[in-house]
This record gives structure tokens, sequence and C-alpha cells, in this order.
């Protein structure tokens, strides 16, 4: 059940990841379809596992929570397939890929790298936003009004 579940995620995912703008229609009607049944796969999973484990324990679980969200947030798809407010929602479905999390560690240990990545780039980031700051000041007090005309150079603002 576990290994068909990963494989339904999979292709879910990689379902999502084919579609683009203004492909093919056979292709728009098979990720469509194949979009559908995995949805109901999806639905029919958070059945078994609510009849399974009931719903205070199901909802101990955070992942499952989030399966949950996911989940519902699909339903409206199901309803209503070719409404352009819902399709907007389909995004959110990509939150899957962090169901394969519990049943892979190595996803696990790559997502705390990229947190970790994260934090250490914000704090560049925020070094060359400094720099650039800086570095604006100086040009504007170096060369303000300097460069006549309305070139985009003239250094009198930061834009």
């Amino acid at each position: 059940f576990v290994t068909f579940m990963t494989v339904a995620t999979i292709v879910n995912v990689a379902i999502f990841s084919i579609s683009h703008y203004n492909q093919p229609a056979w292709l728009t009607t098979l990720c469509s379809s194949v979009n559908m049944v995995c949805t109901y796969i999806f639905l029919v999973e958070l059945f078994i596992k609510l009849g399974a484990m009931g719903l205070k324990r199901y909802l101990s679980e955070p992942l499952n929570c989030l399966d949950a969200f996911v989940v519902v947030v699909s339903i409206p798809e199901i309803i209503s397939p070719s409404s352009v407010s819902i399709n907007v929602l389909r995004p959110l479905r990509l939150i899957r890929i962090f169901r394969m999390i519990k049943r892979w560690p190595a996803l696990l240990r790559l997502l705390e790298t990229f947190v970790d990545c994260l934090c250490q780039a914000s704090t560049l980031t925020l070094l060359v936003v400094l720099f650039l700051f800086t570095f604006s000041l100086v040009g504007i007090t170096l060369f303000g009004n300097y460069f006549p005309g309305d070139s985009r150079v003239h250094f009198n603002t930061f834009l």
C-alpha cells in the first residue's frame, strides 16, 4: 500500500511537471485524466486511513494533516474541472511530494540541508543589499547632478 501511494505521488508530481503553455490537446487530456485518477486515489487513501486510524489519531500526525489539506483542496477540481479560479489552487497539490519525507530519509536530509542553506543565504543576501545601499549613497554623493539630461544614469536618486 505504501509503495503504491509513493508511486501515485511520483506520477502526480510528474504529470504536473510536464504540463506547459500551449501544449497539444492530447497532452492536456492525458494530464487531466491522470490527475483526476490520482486525486481519486488520494481521496480513497484518506478515507482508508481515517477508517483505520480514527480522526483523532489521523490528525495527530502533521504529515497526515498536510495530506488531508491537499486532498480537500483538490476536491473542488473534481466537481468543476474547468473553473479558472479553482485551477489557481493546483500548485498547492505539489505539496504532495512532502508525503514521501517519511518514507525516504535521503529526501529528509536534502530538505534539512536546503533549509540550512536558506538561513545562510539570507545572511549573505542581507550583506549584498547593505553593500548596494552603501555604494548607492556614495554614488549619489559623488556624482549627483553631475550628469545632465534625462539619462537613467544621472545619479540623482536610487532609481
